[in-house]
C-alpha cells in the first residue's frame, strides 16, 4: 500500500491478524490512489458495525492516519482457481 506522502506501507506493519478480525471470513485491500483503500469485507453473520469502526480506527492508527481505509461489505470476495485470494489489488503507477 502506499501512504499519502508516497511510501509503501507493507501488510506486516497493519498487522491484520489481530482479533479485530475474527468475525471476518476474508478481506481484499484495493488501492487506486495514494493514500485510499479501500477495505473490502466478507463478513460472518455476529459481525457488527462497531467492527468496522474499530478496524477503519485501527488501521488508519497503525498508517499515522496516511491512509484512509473506506470499509464495504460484501456478500463474498471469490477465490482464484487455485485456491488462493489476492489480498491486496493495487493500481497505482509509479
Amino acid at each position: 500500500l502506499i501512504n499519502s506522502d508516497g511510501a509503501y506501507i507493507s501488510l506486516t506493519a497493519l498487522n491484520i491478524h489481530s482479533k479485530e478480525f475474527d468475525r471476518i471470513i476474508r478481506y481484499k485491500l484495493i488501492q487506486n490512489k495514494k493514500g485510499i483503500v479501500l477495505l473490502r469485507i466478507q463478513p460472518l453473520k455476529s459481525y457488527t458495525e462497531q467492527d468496522s469502526i474499530s478496524i477503519k480506527k485501527i488501521l488508519e492508527e497503525k498508517t499515522n492516519h496516511k491512509i484512509i481505509f473506506n470499509i464495504e461489505l460484501v456478500n463474498e470476495i471469490p477465490i482464484q482457481k487455485n485456491g488462493k485470494y489476492r489480498i491486496v489489488d493495487q493500481h497505482i503507477e509509479g
